[in-house]
């Protein structure tokens, strides 16, 4: 689905929307401890990007949503997989 598919279907958009909040939530409330043993993601942006859907939800650009959906979280959830294969072997 293309950026504007994404922003001309109102609820497939707030539901990829939703959906990168709870990413965003999950990763501020991981603990330091793995996020200083997993320095490679971009935790920060990763919480910034759910504050801004949460609080500053007017001035979302529907082309970052669509480029953190399509580029950064396909990787991302690889990352967060070999991550929790690490703490819960076996899962």
């Amino acid at each position: 689905m293309t950026a504007e598919q994404m922003v001309a279907d109102r609820r497939t958009f707030l539901a990829v929307s939703r959906c990168v909040e709870i990413v965003g939530e999950a990763g501020w409330k991981l603990s330091d401890g793995i996020k200083h043993a997993h320095t490679t993601i971009p935790w920060p942006l990763i919480a910034g990007m759910r504050h801004r859907l949460v609080h500053d939800y007017g001035r979302v650009d529907s082309g970052i949503v669509h480029t953190v959906i399509t580029k950064h979280l396909p990787p991302l959830i690889g990352q967060l997989k070999a991550i929790q294969a690490e703490i819960q072997p076996g899962a």
